[in-house]
């Protein structure tokens, strides 16, 4: 009787927490893909794996016999507009002083229609390669060809894979670099189809990773299947989670803990 403890029932929460293997893997929103807009050789090299890059940052230089003769139909198409702009204003005076008719300031409008157009096209194919609006001016302002172009980063973040070396030839569907922020990462587990009913976006969760000893992190998810895996019955589930230290790397094993 000494040992039995007389009080008032309550409530609390019961749950379970399971522990799901999984892995870390790079945020994709945060990642991108760079590689050349030519068929080209690389000259030089301006970055290495691990280096931090910022946006419009020059990673590599190539040169390239297709982008020479782009910039030549550009040169060309810039002065005919320049010409064909001079004789349509020249019309126009000689029009008012009653010297030529109207049909005649009429060719010459149309003409330089047609170059602006030409120009255009020319300036479109030099951005689809590539070059941005400063080297244009560049070449337009100094009326010759520029030897090679550069390629450069599209985001801020880490070079995380870098395929290429100098003298090496690359063609367009070539992926050079990757640039990711690891400021943000993706946790990645299979979750049992028994417990799947339980897990549900926005729900925190509770990361840890062996590599890192008893250090835990708080995880979000973000996205939860909508297919089972047939061979493993599991769904997977990714969480986010900031890494603003780095210290979780990509393919790091570790253990999503859900409530």
């Amino acid at each position: 009787a000494n040992r039995l403890k007389i009080g008032q029932p309550s409530l609390v929460d019961l749950a379970d927490k399971m522990q799901v293997p999984s892995r870390v893997e790079v945020d994709e929103e945060r990642l991108v893909r760079i590689g050349s807009y030519v068929t080209g050789r690389i000259v030089d090299m301006y970055v290495k794996l691990g280096d931090v890059v910022k946006t419009g940052d020059r990673l590599a230089r190539i040169t390239s016999p297709e982008l020479t003769q782009a910039q030549l139909a550009f040169l060309r198409a810039s002065s005919r507009t320049t010409l064909t702009r001079k004789a349509a204003d020249r019309a126009r005076h000689l029009l008012a002083a009653d010297v030529i008719p109207l049909a005649e300031v009429e060719r010459r409008n149309s003409e330089l229609e047609i170059a602006r157009a030409e120009f255009g096209a020319a300036k479109d194919q030099l951005s689809l390669l590539g070059v941005d609006g400063n080297a244009m001016k560049e070449i337009a302002s100094k009326g010759h060809i520029l030897p090679f172009f550069d390629i450069k980063s599209t985001r801020d973040g880490i070079i995380i894979s870098r395929d290429v070396v100098i003298g090496q030839v690359v063609q367009p569907a070539d992926m050079l670099f990757q640039v990711a922020d690891l400021s943000s990462v993706w946790v990645v587990g299979d979750v049992p189809e028994q417990i799947a009913r339980d897990v549900h976006l926005g729900q925190h969760v509770e990361i840890h990773v062996p590599a890192l000893g008893d250090v835990t992190f708080d995880g979000v998810i973000i996205f939860v299947a909508d297919t089972v895996n047939p061979l493993t019955r599991t769904i997977m589930v990714r969480t986010t989670v900031g890494n603003i230290e780095r210290q979780l790397k990509p393919d790091m094993l570790a253990g999503m803990h859900i409530t």
